[in-house]
């Protein structure tokens, strides 16, 4: 967009251009259509990126031993069959990872004629937070030349609300180079049944997506199309259009269901999430712990659900100042990248440890604990510290400046890095005058008009462009009705001879908002 770019004032009403038998021309954005395909197609198969971690369901699981009739007659013989599992996959050294298992090699240094130790060697120990007190304690009582190491072995069974989540089996081996614990994980074989109706229910999720998309947002694009044809826009007599669509992304981040689904799949998988986990607490493969950072990335709903949860808390506070709105682009990319790093971080920190092994043997008796770990209310805390990422990022930029609100809402460079980027490859050339933004120039004035507080959604408005009169290049904005809370307006009144709607507001308060739709229930607003 040029420096001579100016906003241009519109009105409805008695000062619209009068409308003309012949239709307009309306054309869509080619380029603009694929991006935002592309970013519906990303939205579309997100239930199924678990599968780069996870085996399909018709996985063949032959190969594994018995354990479902073993483990259940003799916590001995459970025990005797895992080791014999996990030592017949044991690498000469190092890690080896399978469909279903993993085998990692952690080397210790057992310091000679130290008798007493403290808890940090813990942090050097991979898995050391899953750690039975069985295990901690024979641990720190090899390193403290108190026990054999040989004689160190333990099965670990993890379980969520009591069903068997994972199978570890640890023990020690000592040579005359290196003295190491070796740690083998398996993820239990649940039922076909079980498997496809998680395979069948991610199906379906993701044809909601694709519903959704539909519903909220790209079939208000066939009003506009229509309305834009017989009306053209209340700014300007121009008889061509361009339509530039967005991204219906955060039209669906903000949707409670899909939210919850999306978190309620994370931990229907805890076997995996276990997985990822050890694999992420592992160096020597750098391939399986970026695997292991992707297969985490999932994380991000829980981001979104706790932007979605604040927002409603804010609003009902009548605090939404408080919060500044992040990017849902910016916040995936960061929970993203950060997810890994971050929990990897987590077991490698005393004080991490020491609250994750708190956490998974505080519910069990001592006869549980010495068996195994109950992982649900150290899930719930995970998923409370990684949603709350993003809020610390929103509550500390609104405490530390107070910014100015932006006037420049219709322009394209009122969106986030990514939008400005696709609208930028979408547009030929820039635009000489702007026009449209109106919510938010009304969010800007009464923020809790704004039905997310914590969410930016610019990036799913879309832009109208054409040539006025004097030949000068036009770009409108327009925005959705459903970013707007309908509570805090006084009322919606439909405008027949218009293709699109706006907001009327004065500042008085948001008592005084009134907003207009256009013809055939167009939801856009300029």
């Amino acid at each position: 967009m040029s420096h001579a770019t100016r906003v241009q004032p519109f009105a409805v009403g008695p000062s619209l251009p009068a409308s003309c038998a012949l239709p307009r021309r309306v054309v869509l954005n080619k380029r603009s259509l694929c991006t935002s395909l592309l970013l519906v197609l990303n939205l579309a198969v997100m239930p199924l990126k678990a599968y780069v971690s996870e085996s399909f369901p018709w996985h063949d699981r032959s190969d594994v031993w018995d354990y479902a009739a073993n483990c259940s007659r003799s916590y001995d013989l459970c025990h005797a069959g895992w080791a014999r599992y996990f030592e017949a996959r044991q690498p000469a050294f190092g890690v080896a990872f399978g469909e279903d298992y993993d085998v990692i090699q952690e080397n210790v240094t057992i310091p000679p004629g130290v008798r007493n130790v403290s808890e940090a060697p813990l942090a050097h120990l991979t898995y050391a937070a899953f750690q039975t007190p069985a295990q901690r304690a024979y641990v720190l009582a090899v390193l403290a030349n108190r026990a054999p190491l040989a004689n160190f072995t333990f099965l670990n069974t993890g379980r969520l609300l009591g069903v068997p989540t994972s199978y570890s089996v640890a023990w020690g081996e000592k040579t005359t180079n290196v003295s190491c614990i070796w740690v083998g994980f398996h993820t239990p074989t649940y039922s076909t049944a079980w498997l496809f109706a998680k395979f069948f229910s991610r199906l379906f999720l993701a044809l909601y997506i694709v519903h959704c998309v539909w519903t909220h947002y790209y079939r208000e694009y066939a009003v506009l199309y229509c309305n834009l044809t017989q009306f053209g826009l209340p700014t300007t007599h121009a008889r061509a259009f361009e339509l530039v669509l967005g991204d219906p992304t955060s039209i669906i981040l903000l949707n409670p269901w899909i939210a919850t689904a999306f978190v309620l799949d994370f931990w229907l998988s805890t076997e995996y999430v276990s997985r990822a986990f050890l694999r992420i607490s592992q160096t020597d493969n750098a391939l399986i712990f970026v695997i292991a950072c992707f297969y985490l990335s999932r994380t991000v709903w829980f981001a979104y659900g706790a932007l979605s949860l604040t927002s409603r808390v804010l609003k009902r506070l009548g605090k939404e100042d408080a919060f500044a709105e992040v990017d849902p682009s910016m916040t995936a990319m960061g929970v993203a990248l950060v997810a890994g790093p971050f929990t990897c971080l987590q077991f490698r920190l005393l004080l991490f440890i020491d609250l994750y092994h708190y956490l998974f043997t505080c519910l069990l008796t001592a006869e549980q604990q010495a068996r195994g770990l109950e992982i649900s209310l150290a899930a719930f805390v995970y998923t409370m510290l990684l949603g709350q990422l993003p809020l610390l990022w929103g509550f500390g930029l609104a405490s530390w400046r107070r910014a100015k609100p932006k006037h420049a809402f219709a322009s394209t460079s009122f969106n986030d890095w990514k939008h400005r980027f696709c609208i930028g490859l979408a547009m030929a050339r820039g635009t000489d005058v702007v026009c449209g933004g109106s919510i938010y120039a009304l969010f800007a004035r009464h923020k809790g008009c704004k039905k997310n507080v914590c969410i930016s959604q610019r990036g799913a408005d879309c832009f109208v462009l054409y040539e006025d009169d004097d030949g000068r290049r036009t770009s409108a904005r327009l925005s959705l009705l459903r970013c707007v809370d309908l509570r805090r307006v006084v009322a919606v009144t439909p405008v027949h001879d218009v293709a699109v709607g706006t907001v009327l507001a004065n500042n008085e308060g948001h008592q005084g908002v009134r907003i207009t739709v256009g013809a055939n229930n167009c939801m856009w607003l300029l």
